[in-house]
């Protein structure tokens, strides 16, 4: 990878050679005032994780760019400033160099994301000064035959928009329209009929406020020979080229402003523009197209920055697909992460135990070794394959960074300030890097086994055996403990005893108590975790993170919670609701404390002996509960739940728990609990209407959510779906059994298997691994989603058998062994499904980092135990779906 040197001082630019930032200033008078605008448009080239040959990554090129829209915006106050191809995670760079460079937050922007219609895709935002600029109104428009929503248009390859807002100058009162968009660089058509969309909107905004000056600028992909400028600049257009206008002596720089940089098919052309109304007459004072390399353009010459993508046709290489020209293996003087080789995981004894583990339950029937178990086995005398050292680059770290702060706003206990980079968190929160690190790297099977060998080696030695104790590694616990890696080695689920670590840790920190005591502090560094002799906000949501971290993972697996609500928590609730804007952190410890109260209320529950007080009880308790959570309802903004996706999923868990811990869907064993005589007695049938009800809200819910929303999914939301399986598998039945139903009405009130139908879907539409429906062979290097999929698409299997053999009026199986060919089966002894779990080297699944682990489990508490995904993350799905 070719080393590119910063810009020097003094350095000119490359003639001939096109540039994409095109800066326009403009002067235009009214009755008593006159006002000077600075315009600049810039397509800055979104952050590829497939770079092209000599193209510099975001990370160097991020703060090259920022100096350079600093510079140009300084000198005129009333500068609007217009940006293409904008990913979020670059957003948020942009938005905090311009505020770093000034005295508070002095820039705002207006955009959304293309894709979603919130921060998925390409922004063409609009950044302006908020002391100068109010904004009045603004919007998002698709170009697109449905405007309204994220579409796309045409012969498009991808949605395009329009980002319009009317700003009113602080000053003078005067209303200036501006305009943002990035068209099309396939859709010949799609060009020309956005063209059309944009001056319908100019006139439709300007029937509605009367502006002093309406300006467009963007990418337009269309030269002045293409049908969308021809529109644009047409007698019936009411826009008119700056470009064109200008004398040509105000004029400064290249006339090209796509440069191709190289690229074959693709000549440099002008397509890049300034539109403003021709009957706004305003006068223009300069244009300029910028340029985009210096040091005369020599071998080390820099990218400040690159749009490599063709105007005309799109053939880069999928980002899925491995980048020979990009390793993460070099050196760099400035930061790198040195990981030592470690072995590759190997879950082949694993995969057998559980084989022969269920062979034992399912008795004849049950799945059985085959052919391919026994070739694993001789496998298993083969040494295991070594990953060789690395060295982990700042570039890769920061692209490491990105990718996690889209995940972030999942747990927001623990905060990563918008100004983090990756050197200033290895100085401050060295730990806590690490553990964003590790739980980013997931998707690279390899990286992250080096990567999660080097969390657990440092968290050992600092924290076990030297017995430091910091915020810092506080705080990398619970990012770890958040985004657990529990699909890459269920069986050996580790997550309680590094959660007993953390709780642990809060509690020597002094976390437990109101005020810290400052004269125990010698062995407990306090940097970030105490200021002004009181605990800091990061602190307290520390703490809070570790009661719902706790607590989330003792319901989830029915076990003790080492970590009970104090009257504390509502005191730091408290204190951080003054200066938590969005009431994340108080909506999620709310909603977990009334799961938290549901389950505690069933597990200590005595019966009467009077069903008809029992059933008074039962319905009073899920009263009491219900209103409680419309009071939470009550108290959030109204768009909380809808803007906040693990907001919402959890809400509607809660309401489905209501009726599911009334109905005994959690208890333990849940077979025991359908032998005795009280469960049939104490079913309210009104209860099995709206636990139904319920359990469709959450799926409609779950359904609902963009797509990018399932890849920051921590272990919460994963095994809240998981449990919403199991209680709706269950709850077929239970309502089969007490209404008589059979397998047709099963199916038709019962939307399990659309559910499971539609996730298969999504998983396997996010999955990078594809598979032609042609293609016989297996994938070789399938990730987590796509094993995932495969387990969803193996439990419907087993449900769909299940709903087969249903017969009114019964349910219950005699305890032991299962009976019949109803009985559920385990997803993860799919024999269709050993090639992908049996295999380290081929799948993200697998993976044991303690090979020498007992291979089974022999013990007997009732009922058999089991290590699968879905017995670890629902407490025996196996022996009860």
């Amino acid at each position: 990878m070719t080393r590119k040197q910063p810009s020097k001082p003094g350095s000119k630019p490359l003639e001939g050679e096109g540039a994409k930032n095109t800066v326009e200033d403009m002067h235009f008078n009214s009755h008593d005032s006159c006002l000077d605008i600075r315009v600049i448009t810039h397509n800055i080239r979104y952050a590829t994780e497939s770079p092209f040959e000599g193209e510099e990554r975001w990370p160097i090129r991020s703060p090259r760019l920022c100096s350079e829209l600093i510079f140009n915006s300084t000198s005129i106050p009333e500068t609007f400033i217009c940006l293409q191809e904008v990913l979020h995670t670059q957003l948020v760079d942009v938005l905090f160099s311009l505020n770093e460079s000034a005295p508070g937050n002095e820039w705002g922007y207006i955009g959304v994301g293309r894709d979603d219609g919130k921060h998925a895709g390409e922004y063409s935002p609009i950044f302006y000064r908020t002391s100068i600029w109010a904004v009045k109104r603004w919007r998002t428009v698709w170009l697109s035959e449905t405007p309204s929503k994220p579409s796309k248009g045409w012969d498009a390859g991808n949605p395009r928009i329009v980002t319009v807002g009317v700003f009113q100058h602080a000053k003078t009162g005067k209303q200036v329209l501006v305009m943002n968009t990035h068209l099309d660089n396939k859709g010949v058509r799609s060009r020309e009929e956005s063209a059309k969309i944009i001056l319908n909107v100019v006139e439709s905004e300007t029937k509605t406020v009367d502006p002093s000056a309406v300006l467009l600028a963007g990418d337009f992909n269309s030269p002045p020979d293409d049908g969308a400028y021809q529109v644009m600049t047409g007698p019936n257009s009411a826009m008119e080229d700056v470009g064109v206008k200008i004398s040509v002596r105000r004029r400064y720089g290249n006339e090209m402003t796509f440069t191709s940089f190289g690229h074959v098919d693709n000549d440099p052309s002008r397509i890049d523009f300034i539109f403003s109304r021709k009957s706004d007459h305003l006068k223009y004072k300069t244009y300029a197209v910028l340029a985009n390399r210096f040091d005369d353009g020599g071998g080390n010459d820099c990218v400040v920055r690159a749009k490599a993508r063709p105007m005309r046709s799109r053939n880069m290489r999928s980002s899925t697909l491995p980048n020979k020209n990009h390793s993460p293996i070099f050196d760099d003087s400035e930061f790198s992460i040195n990981l030592p080789p470690v072995s590759s995981p190997d879950t082949r004894k694993d995969i057998l135990a559980l084989h022969r583990r269920h062979k034992e339950f399912f008795g004849e029937d049950g799945p059985s070794e085959s052919r391919g178990s026994q070739n694993s086995s001789d496998q298993l005398q083969t040494g295991p394959l070594l990953i060789e050292q690395r060295k982990i680059s700042l570039s890769d770290s920061q692209e490491l960074l990105s990718i996690f702060r889209l995940k972030a706003p999942f747990f927001p206990f623990v905060d990563i300030p918008i100004d983090a980079t990756v050197p200033s968190l290895s100085k401050s929160s060295p730990f806590l890097l690490l553990a964003v690190l590790t739980c980013a790297s997931i998707k690279d099977a390899q990286l992250f086994t080096q990567m999660n060998n080097e969390f657990r080696r440092v968290l050992s030695l600092k924290v076990i055996v030297e017995g430091q104790k910091s915020l810092d590694f506080l705080q990398g616990l619970l990012v770890y403990l958040a985004w657990y890696p529990m699909l890459v080695n269920p069986k050996n689920n580790q997550s309680f005893m590094y959660m007993n670590l953390a709780v642990s840790l809060a509690t020597d920190l002094g976390l437990d108590q109101a005020y810290p005591n400052l004269s125990s502090f010698s062995a407990i560094c306090a940097e970030g975790l105490i200021e002004n002799d009181m605990f800091t906000q990061a602190a307290k949501k520390a703490y809070l993170g570790c009661y719902f971290l706790s607590s989330s993972l003792s319901l989830g697996f029915q076990k003790p919670n080492s970590f009970q609500y104090r009257q504390l928590m509502d005191i730091h609730l408290g204190s951080l609701a003054e200066s938590e804007s969005k009431g994340d952190i108080h909506s999620l410890i709310r909603l977990q404390r009334l799961n938290e109260r549901i389950s505690d209320l069933h597990a200590n529950k005595q019966l009467a002996g009077d069903p008809r007080l029992d059933s008074l009880n039962a319905e009073l308790n899920a009263q009491i509960f219900l209103n409680e959570l419309q009071e939470w309802r009550g108290s959030v903004p109204d768009d909380l739940s809808t803007t906040r996706s693990f907001i919402a999923l959890s809400e509607r868990f809660v309401g489905l728990s209501i009726y599911s811990y009334e109905l005994g869907f959690h208890r333990k064993p849940y077979r025991e609990h359908l032998r005795s005589p009280q469960s049939k007695e104490l079913v309210i049938q009104s209860h099995l209407t709206n636990c139904l009800d319920a359990a469709k809200r959450f799926f409609e819910c779950l359904l609902s959510l963009p797509e990018s929303s399932y890849l920051s999914f921590t272990f919460v939301q994963w095994g809240l779906m998981v449990q919403a399986v199991l209680i709706l598998s269950r709850l077929t039945f239970l309502m089969a059994a007490n209404r008589g139903w059979n397998s047709d009405a099963a199916r038709t009130n019962v939307p399990l298997v659309m559910y499971l139908d539609c996730l298969c879907y999504r998983f396997q539409h996010l999955s990078s691994t594809k598979v032609s429906p042609e293609d016989s062979e297996h994938p070789k290097n399938p990730d987590v989603l796509y094993v995932f999929k495969l387990l969803l698409a193996s439990v419907k299997k087993s449900y769909e058998r299940r709903i087969g053999n249903i017969k009114p009026e019964t349910f219950a199986i005699d305890f032991g062994n299962g009976a019949g060919p109803a009985r559920g089966h385990c997803p993860i002894l799919d024999p269709n499904l050993r090639t992908f779990l049996s295999s380290p080297e081929d799948s993200t699944y697998g993976g044991s980092f303690n090979r020498n682990s007992a291979t089974s489990d022999r013990q007997h508490f009732g009922m058999p135990l089991y290590h699968d995904l879905w017995a670890t993350m629902t407490c025996n799905w196996a022996g009860s779906i």
